[in-house]
């Protein structure tokens, strides 16, 4: 069963510090405009679970609090490329790393797939 009731998808969840087997996030786009909340800049998308069901989701794509724009640039780059559109599938593969900054910092990668 699907126990997260959480609207957003929690990155916490995701704990791979293995760039050769990231953790997988199948999305569909529901919405091509972002949107912000006072915490983040975000997209309305269906989430593929574990459970193989679609569920209504929002995937922060930056934190206004955090350095890391990278799921922000990348999806804003495919977007300008007319690769996000309404109802388009897309994967992203994310794992955690040492900051180049800090070591003992971990910082987020991401690599995104516009599969369709």
């Amino acid at each position: 069963m699907y126990k997260d009731k959480s609207p957003f998808i929690p990155w916490g969840n995701f704990k791979s510090e293995d760039p050769n087997n990231p953790d997988v996030l199948d999305l569909q786009v529901a919405d091509i405009e972002l949107f912000s909340t006072s915490l983040s800049v975000n997209a309305k998308v269906n989430h593929k679970s574990s459970d193989g069901k679609w569920y209504a989701k929002i995937l922060a794509l930056k934190y206004f609090e955090s350095f890391n724009s990278s799921l922000l640039n990348l999806w804003e780059e495919a977007f300008h490329k007319g690769w996000i559109r309404l109802n388009c599938h897309v994967r992203i593969k994310t794992w955690l790393e040492k900051s180049k900054r800090n070591a003992e910092r971990k910082i987020r990668r991401y690599k995104l797939l516009v599969l369709d």
